[in-house]
């Protein structure tokens, strides 16, 4: 590879910071916000010294997908910024099964984001069973975890199968198999685990309600019309419920007094408060 890192998003500063001084007051401020994305699109098709005469946009081009991949792992190693135009050749680039190898706990997280984010532009599957992998793992960050289920919620069908033999042995991370498994297409055993999840946090009700919602199957009416007629219940928590019973269809029509209730009266005392203005 005979690349050099090159931090193109510094050089685009210098290139903006050059156009700015030569064009000194001929531009209001509104027209200079306009202008900088007009000028990062020039910027990507001008020669540069910095870049050994080629433009930022040509750049990479000449690289492979292996060539491409080790030279971002070599932008994170070095803690240069990775610019959009490496991004789009890795895009363009037959750069999946090197990035995948890169998504485990032994490379740096921000390696691992990077490879996730391109390979999921990529539309690729390759490492679907790598990113379950490491969401079960306590090894990984929280941060992690939720982009990498946020990936395979786009892949939710494919992985559905091993996120349901996976979720008993989840713990505390089945919690980032909700998600996927709330976009699953109608399964009892999907809904049977979204209805536990929420009988097991009442104390968390609108979080796991939306999972319900989200799965949209009319099989759930039974539990949430229990749940919301247990008098026990908050007004936030028994508006959600609400919510939910008639998006999925139903109806929920007996009267409440929530008057006593700290959340009513929070809520209620706002309106009335803003209604007085």
């Amino acid at each position: 590879m005979n690349k050099k890192v090159i931090d193109i998003d510094n050089v685009f500063d210098d290139f903006l910071v050059k156009y700015i001084n030569e064009n000194k007051g001929k531009f209001t401020e509104k027209q200079w916000e306009e202008k900088i994305p007009v000028m990062y699109l020039e910027f990507g098709s001008t020669a540069l010294e910095e870049l050994d005469g080629a433009t930022p946009e040509e750049y990479y081009s000449d690289l492979t997908g292996e060539e491409l991949a080790k030279l971002l792992a070599a932008h994170v190693e070095k803690e240069v910024p990775v610019s959009d135009f490496l991004c789009e050749a890795l895009i363009k680039s037959d750069c999946e099964k090197y990035l995948v190898n890169y998504i485990d706990n032994e490379h740096d997280q921000t390696l691992v984001a990077y490879s996730v984010n391109v390979l999921n532009d990529k539309k690729s599957t390759l490492a679907l069973d790598r990113y379950l992998n490491l969401i079960l793992s306590d090894q990984t960050c929280n941060d992690m975890k939720e982009l990498l289920a946020e990936s395979l919620v786009n892949h939710a069908e494919l992985v559905k199968e091993q996120v349901l033999e996976n979720y008993e042995r989840a713990g505390v991370n089945s919690f980032y198999l909700l998600e996927i498994l709330s976009v699953c297409k109608k399964d009892d055993r999907v809904l049977e685990i979204l209805l536990n999840e929420l009988k097991s946090h009442l104390s968390d009700i609108p979080v796991y309600v939306n999972y319900l919602m989200q799965y949209g199957d009319e099989k759930a009416l039974p539990t949430l019309l229990e749940l919301i007629d247990n008098e026990k219940i908050n007004y936030v928590d028994f508006k959600e419920l609400k919510f939910a019973i008639e998006f999925l269809g139903g109806e929920y029509t007996k009267e409440r007094d929530f008057s006593n209730d700290k959340y009513y009266k929070r809520i209620k005392g706002v309106k009335n408060e803003t209604s007085s203005n």
